[in-house]
């Protein structure tokens, strides 16, 4: 997986949005479980299987930038 945590939260109806930083903006990164491609303010290519909350929805692969607050800090990218 690409999450420094061993934990992924999924919450519901959030708002808000960022762009990512220099770091991951308009890059690409390749790891053991694929491509994760950062556009200006979105993610692609990390899947998460939502069946469980959304049985009408098997995975979710495209992500919008919620927060970089807590990156310097933490190492923590929020999702949306």
């Amino acid at each position: 997986m690409f999450h420094a945590g061993s934990k992924i939260h999924v919450l519901v109806y959030l708002e808000g949005g960022c762009t990512w930083s220099t770091a991951f903006g308009n890059t690409v990164w390749n790891g053991t479980d694929g491509t994760l491609t950062f556009a200006s303010d979105t993610l692609t290519g990390f899947n998460v299987n939502v069946s469980s909350v959304d049985p009408s929805v098997n995975s979710v692969s495209k992500w919008e930038c919620l927060s970089t607050t807590y990156f310097s800090t933490d190492g923590i990218l929020l999702l949306k």
